[in-house]
């Protein structure tokens, strides 16, 4: 077999200003020199490929930032936070037992209740 021309298409998903998304294809197409390999030439459209699109779409390529962390609230810091946020004292009242499970959960609970008492 002789081989006289190759081609190669690449197709990028393009997501616009409003979240909406599209697909954008660059294909490209060749003649092979005599003893010039296939699959190097197969690889070097790829690269030309890839170069036009981010001429194209320099914004595109560019890099996302990476997610920021967060680190979630334990169970018991999120306890802590229901009984220093009650607003009476009879919400408060409902976490009493709870509160003599552990000495934070048991300040905590003192705390807030000489806070709501007049």
């Amino acid at each position: 077999m002789i081989l006289t021309k190759i081609s190669r298409s690449k197709s990028f998903e393009m997501v616009n200003g409003f979240g909406l998304k599209s697909w954008e294809k660059f294909q490209l197409e060749g003649d092979l020199a005599e003893q010039e390999n296939p699959l190097e030439a197969y690889v070097e459209l790829g690269k030309i490929i890839d170069e036009a699109f981010k001429e194209a779409h320099p914004k595109s390529v560019e890099q996302m930032p990476q997610e920021i962390q967060v680190d979630k609230p334990t169970a018991k810091d999120s306890m802590i936070t229901a009984i220093t946020t009650c607003t009476t004292i009879d919400v408060l009242e409902s976490f009493y037992k709870l509160s003599r499970s552990k000495p934070e959960f048991t300040e905590a609970y003192d705390n807030r209740l000489k806070e709501l008492q007049p």
